[in-house]
């Protein structure tokens, strides 16, 4: 499925461009996650909330672009 990008907001009010996503399903112990993993190009480092600076995982980066 092809979507258009659209904007979201980061909990600290950042805007970002959200360029796609995946439908995931996790099992854990036996219960069903479902989530919606939403991609971006523009990843943050960090952001800061409630006075306090908090890192942002890194994303993966393939060794072979």
């Amino acid at each position: 499925m092809v979507i258009k990008p659209g904007e979201a907001a980061l909990l600290n009010g950042q805007k970002i461009i959200i360029d796609g996503y995946v439908d995931a399903q996790i099992l854990a112990d036996g219960c069903l996650i479902e989530d919606r993993i939403y991609l971006t190009k523009n990843m943050v480092k960090e952001v800061i909330l409630e006075g306090g600076r908090r890192g942002c995982p890194t994303p993966y980066r393939s060794p072979n672009p």
